[in-house]
């Protein structure tokens, strides 16, 4: 097995079924599968922390409710508040929720180019193999390079005021300790 260049991805491309099928199982299947896992993660990590946040919160009214029984349960309080307050902000921080909406809209919009490319149908209609497999390749790479463009846009310094705003936290429960 020869080494591996980067050179060799930047060869003139042939039309041949090979060299079609070498795109679509090693470049757009693999990002398909790439947005498809990461997608599921995001998901799982926004969801966990969601129902962890409001389950937390959902016990300190309860726990107040013991309030009168000393200051362990006021340290109680204090804990869980806090980590309510930690669990939403790195929720925020890491935009769980718009990675996974986007990684899995970014994955049906390549399954569905490449199922139109396969059928022939839409843009695909009425092109011959070469010309289907250029627009293949032209709308399967403008949907991954907008992805990072966007990435790019959200993380750009010269872009953002100085002063940004940080994410807002939910209030916690006021906690009395002079009991």
């Amino acid at each position: 097995m020869a080494a591996y260049s980067i050179r060799d991805e930047y060869q003139y491309p042939e039309f041949d079924k090979a060299g079609i099928d070498n795109y679509i199982k090693n470049r757009l299947l693999s990002q398909i599968e790439w947005y498809d896992r990461k997608s599921g993660d995001y998901q799982k990590k926004y969801k966990r922390i969601s129902i962890l946040t409001v389950t937390l919160n959902g016990l300190i009214p309860i726990i107040i409710l013991l309030a009168d029984y000393g200051l362990v349960i006021k340290l109680l309080i204090a804990i869980i508040s806090s980590g309510t307050a930690v669990l939403t902000s790195i929720q925020i921080l890491n935009n769980y929720k718009d990675l996974w909406i986007q990684y899995r809209s970014n994955s049906s919009v390549l399954q569905s180019t490449l199922h139109r490319f396969y059928t022939g149908s839409g843009e695909f209609a009425n092109k011959e193999e070469a010309e289907r497999f250029s627009l293949l390749v032209e709308l399967s790479e403008d949907c991954m390079t907008s992805e990072f463009q966007q990435w790019r846009a959200a993380h750009s310094t010269e872009n953002k005021p100085q002063d940004t705003p940080q994410a807002a936290v939910p209030p916690v429960a006021p906690v009395n300790f002079t009991n």
